[in-house]
């Protein structure tokens, strides 16, 4: 199917003049892909953390996610020039160190039923590490010349007070935008294709280079008891898929103005103890059956 033409004006490439709606009331000056996705999967959540500043410790999961990725960053961006990746036994020192700094300064969130057991969770969770950065120097870094690494993409809108802020883990001498991440079960092609966050790279990519990224692509590593595994989904974007995420963010800007923050439905499999550190004092359910922890 024929692509519809980038035009050079980026409004007019994501739905034509008057699209954008009033701006909204944000602590930040811009929204990201990560205040998207938490406003849309639970607005009081969203309220708490970026509005009030109630900011929860990381959980153990997103620790090792970090981890993996600061190592990966360092690792790339030494390539740029070098254009050879680190040692394997670098590599994992740097997602080890990673992970221990976190910890140390910024502490973790754990579930109800961690908190029995945090020593051997952060253990269990700091091996996945090491095989995650094992792996991914192996089999993903190889794959991958950087050209760019962190790059913040950003769309400044005329007459508002805020802008679309992307930071892209890589774009590669392809023109591919990379995204790195860790998880316990793989993302299908159906998620890719359908993630806000890759349409939000899409968008801000083109509206700095002036044309669409060659492909978005999501390197997971799935840790499994038999080992770390390698999950590449590749996907792209069109105008209806930028003008689709376009609606999105207006809606969200139009509920940040009025001061409307729509909690989760109770039984959303993220509204629970064990994966909102909100859960435990949020009067939109019944917490009394279930607490959180933080540590």
């Amino acid at each position: 199917m024929r692509q519809k033409p980038l035009k050079n004006n980026v409004s007019q490439t994501i739905g034509g003049a008057g699209w954008w709606t009033a701006p909204p009331i944000l602590p930040k000056k811009h929204i990201s892909p990560s205040q998207l996705e938490s406003y849309t999967r639970c607005g009081e959540a969203y309220r708490r953390r970026y509005i009030l500043g109630q900011k929860i410790p990381p959980s153990i999961a997103l620790i090792k996610g970090i981890s993996v990725h600061k190592s990966a960053e360092d690792n790339f961006s030494q390539k740029i020039v070098s254009g050879v990746d680190l040692k394997k036994s670098i590599v994992i020192d740097r997602a080890v160190s990673a992970f221990e700094e976190i910890v140390k300064n910024e502490g973790v969130w754990l579930a109800p039923e961690e908190q029995s057991s945090k020593d051997l969770s952060l253990g269990e969770a700091k091996d996945e590490s090491v095989e995650a950065a094992s792996l991914f120097i192996d089999q993903v870094a190889p794959d991958h010349q950087p050209k760019e690494v962190e790059a913040t993409q950003e769309i400044i809108m005329p007459n508002v007070d805020f802008t679309l802020l992307g930071r892209i883990d890589l774009i590669t001498d392809k023109e591919e935008i990379v995204d790195l991440k860790t998880g316990k079960k793989s993302l299908s092609q159906s998620d890719v294709d359908a993630s806000t966050q890759l349409s939000f790279y899409d968008l801000t990519y083109r509206a700095k280079h002036k044309r669409p990224p060659a492909k978005l692509i999501i390197e997971q590593i799935v840790s499994k008891k038999k080992g770390a595994e390698r999950n590449t989904v590749a996907t792209t974007r069109n105008a209806d898929d930028l003008q689709a995420l376009v609606n999105r963010v207006n809606t969200m800007a139009v509920g940040l103005k009025a001061g409307v923050f729509i909690p989760a439905t109770p039984g959303a499999w993220w509204c629970g103890a064990r994966f909102c550190g909100y859960f435990a004092t949020c009067s939109y359910v019944n917490n009394k059956k279930s607490t959180a922890g933080i540590s």
